[in-house]
């Protein structure tokens, strides 16, 4: 995962990371760990959208118009 954005997705939920611990025993699950977030903020509140635009960024995310 990308450094900055896990930083910047953290900050804007009010966190900071503590420290990550590798959990070795379970890698034959994939990569495991666990991260240490600190509180260090209250959240951000996000800015209003109007369904219009999140509708359009759905759709071209998803390439589709509804869930089957």
């Amino acid at each position: 995962m990308d450094t900055n954005l896990e930083k910047k997705v953290l900050s804007y939920s009010g966190f900071k990371l503590e420290f990550s611990e590798d959990l070795v025993p379970l890698e034959f699950l994939g990569m495991r760990h666990i991260k240490f977030l600190k509180k260090v903020s209250s959240p951000r509140h996000g800015y209003p959208r109007a369904w219009k635009e999140i509708s359009k960024e759905s759709k071209g995310a998803n390439g589709k118009d509804r869930i089957d």
